[in-house]
This record gives C-alpha cells, structure tokens and sequence, in this order.
C-alpha cells in the first residue's frame, strides 16, 4: 500500500522497528509510563490553553524513550523559529509535567530514576540558553525584573559564568517545577 501520514508518525516516534525488545515491562511498568507520557499532554493542552493538543502519544519503548507525546505539528510549525520566553517557558514545563505526574500519582518514593533524565536535560539545556547566552531573566513576568539578566556568554563560559547560570536554572526549574505540580494537582 501507499504510505500514509499515520505511517511517517509512526516512524517518527517508534522508529523503523530496529530495536530488540529483550525486556518486556510488566502492567505496573506500563502504567508508570502512561502516567508519565499523561503529564506531558496534560501540560501541552493546559499551558498552551488548548491551541496545542498533542497529535500522537504512546508507551511503546523506542531505543531513544520509554514513551512519547508529540505536539500538534500545526502550532510547532507556528512558532517555528520565533520562540519567545513564554514558548521556552511552555516546553520547559511540558519536560517537567512527566516527572511531576509520577510524583503526584506513584508517589515521592516510586518515581522513575532514569525517566526524567532526557527531559530534565532538555528543561536544563533550555535554562542555559535562555539564562546564558539570550539575556532573558528568569523574572520575566515582572516588568520591573525582566532586565536584571543582560550579561550573556561571550565564546566560552568561564567557570564563574557557568556557576551563574546554573545557580539561575536551578531555581527557575524549582519553581517551574511547583508551578507544573500546582497545574497537574488541579486538573486530575
């Protein structure tokens, strides 16, 4: 048959099937996943106030994630290239809601170890891109603090401009993080 538009989805997210399912996860695991995959599309659609409803999601396991949700490609396509705060804003909570939901549903304790891990690396990769080398303040909504993070990264990060910008990211994600947690808490 012709291939359709599911069938690139597919491969954009599972792959071309070159992946060996040596492990099979339990129900338990699956779940774990689901509710996992279930915070990232519940912040896509809430923080996006309803524009971007996710085309796909899945807890099959591809060799690069456990599971996936895939934003609608009309509203990336949308903001492609003109991303300001509030979209990094928008992404950065979307990494965190995964981890957030197994908090909040599987408990403190029950939360995966490697599950967050390529989201919270992209949350943080965001941070530094915005706090290091853009200029954007991690106060952006207050107009009187929106200019209190002017100095950029010129070449390569000295130890203590490093030390600045994560000190930034970190607590830009924590509170990101309660704000995330807040939203989930209120919409289950």
């Amino acid at each position: 048959r012709k291939i359709e538009f599911a069938d690139l989805i597919y491969i954009a997210t599972r792959g071309t099937g070159e992946i060996e399912d040596n492990e099979i996860r339990t129900d338990e695991q699956n779940w774990a996943v689901a509710v996992h995959e279930a915070g990232h599309a519940l912040i896509t659609m809430i923080d996006s106030n309803e524009e971007d409803i996710p085309e796909f999601s899945s807890i099959l396991p591809n060799k690069h994630y456990e599971g996936v949700v895939v934003s609608s490609y009309e509203y990336r396509y949308q903001k492609y290239g003109k991303l300001s705060y509030k979209d990094y804003r928008q992404r950065i909570r979307i990494n965190l809601a995964g981890r957030a939901a197994e908090e909040i549903l599987l408990g403190n304790e029950n939360i995966s170890v490697r599950g967050a891990s390529s989201d919270l690396e992209n949350a943080s990769s965001m941070c530094g891109e915005m706090f290091g080398f853009s200029g954007i303040s991690p106060d952006m909504e207050d107009a009187n603090k929106s200019g209190s993070n002017l100095l950029i990264v010129l070449n390569e990060p000295t130890p203590s401009e490093n030390s600045r910008v994560e000190k930034i990211s970190q607590i830009y994600l924590e509170k990101q993080y309660a704000i995330v947690k807040d939203i989930l808490h209120k919409n289950l």
